[in-house]
């Protein structure tokens, strides 16, 4: 479950002094960025957050991998691919949306068998299922919950069993020379569509900072999906695990509220009894 969701910071370049370097550019030359000292970053780092001040952030740079289920792929999606539009009375302004400053590599269907890795339905999710039907007497909430888990389970098995025994028969095929490899490939990426997109995908997804705090703050609030709510945390556990411009990232946290909605999120877990998530202390404000 939400445990099944995973981010691995594999590098980073730059840290809190090359952003502030970006950001005294503008006023210094470089005899006097060199005599800056420690406290200076921090003020200029802290500064960054507060006043939003954007492209210095582009001087760090991560690289994570990540295991998601294929729908919230799909959400990460809209950075690197979508154009956003705005409305100011009756003119429209178009421009590139996210996608200058990210790089996005996923696992490929078309490349290789999908691995069976069913994302599993979230208890919430089965208790608001048993919920929907209070007309079946004699049954407890916890036992219909429990049933609808284990169909929804059985559905996505019967999905995988029927997907990987067509390519076993393709693969034979291919064997005895009825069918070429080329042919293989091509009936393989069709045949992933009966997946769907509750199965799990690995991604590698290289960003700045400035592009990592604008997917945060889009997929930590309240209103995103469950999934890449968690998502969202655990880009920015990554992150603050290995001290990448740790003082920008704190200020960034406190600046965006990000440490209170990691509490609210980790609550919500342990409310609805969700594993892999009650071990995890909160955050301090």
């Amino acid at each position: 479950m939400f445990d099944q969701i995973k981010a691995e910071l594999c590098s980073w370049w730059g840290g809190d002094r090359d952003a502030a370097n970006a950001a005294w550019a503008s006023t210094n030359d470089l005899k006097k960025l060199l005599e800056k000292t420690p406290e200076d970053v921090i003020r200029v780092t802290s500064g960054l957050a507060t006043q939003h001040h954007d492209t210095p952030k582009e001087r760090v740079w991560m690289e994570f991998f990540i295991t998601c289920p294929i729908f919230v792929e799909r959400q990460f999606d809209k950075y690197r691919m979508t154009v956003q539009f705005q409305q100011f009375v009756t003119e429209f302004f178009q421009a590139p949306f996210g996608r200058d400053g990210i790089t996005q590599n996923e696992l490929s269907g078309r490349y290789r068998t999908i691995p069976e890795r069913p994302y599993e339905m979230p208890d919430d999710v089965a208790r608001i299922m048993a919920k929907a039907f209070p007309y079946m007497m004699g049954i407890s909430q916890e036992s219909m919950a429990a049933g609808v888990k284990t169909d929804y389970a059985r559905m996505l098995q019967m999905q995988y069993d029927w997907y990987e025994t067509e390519l076993k028969k393709l693969r034979e095929a291919e064997k005895s020379h009825h069918i070429t490899n080329a042919e293989y490939k091509r009936a393989r990426e069709v045949l992933r569509g009966v997946l769907g997109t509750a199965y799990l995908t690995d991604m590698r997804i290289v960003l700045n900072m400035n592009a990592l705090e604008h997917i945060i703050n889009q997929r930590i609030d309240k209103h995103a999906q469950p999934e890449s709510q968690m998502l969202a945390v655990r880009l920015l556990q990554a992150v603050e695990q290995a001290q990448v411009a740790p003082n920008l990232v704190a200020e960034m946290a406190k600046e965006n509220g990000w440490n209170d909605r990691r509490n609210e999120i980790f609550g919500y877990n342990l409310k609805n009894e969700l594993p892999g998530e009650a071990d995890v202390p909160p955050v301090p404000n």
